[in-house]
């Protein structure tokens, strides 16, 4: 039984990292450019991004510690995931290097495009 406890309990722990991380990250993206944060947070409405842009310290740790994820992985659709790693090996194999790249040579208007793009239709 202890297992099993510990095992949630970390569970739950690392849950609260990943959305403390989250909230963080969206708050900084939005700051940063109103329109990319919310594109490449997957943010449908700007309520949501007011909401996740405007939380205190105290309401980010208390949304944290809720006991679920407060994100969503964007990396579900076929599509998204075959379009990521086509684009992945076609810059590794240009750079030399593995992985994505960053910066300006990545064009971020570029970016907001293919994620808009890469959105559900409502």
């Amino acid at each position: 039984m202890d297992k099993i406890f510990g095992r949630h309990f970390e569970s739950l722990v690392d849950i609260e990292e990943l959305n403390r991380s989250y909230v963080l990250l969206a708050q900084r993206l939005l700051y940063e450019d109103w329109a990319t944060g919310m594109a490449s947070l997957g943010v449908g409405s700007k309520e949501a991004a007011g909401i996740l842009a405007t939380l205190t310290p105290e309401q980010a740790t208390k949304l944290s510690r809720c006991g679920q994820l407060v994100c969503r992985f964007g990396l579900e659709a076929h599509a998204v995931l075959s379009a990521l790693a086509t684009q992945a090996n076609r810059q590794s194999s240009d750079a030399g290097a593995p992985g994505c790249t960053s910066g300006p040579a990545s064009g971020s208007s570029k970016k907001v495009v293919a994620l808009q793009a890469l959105q559900p239709s409502a």
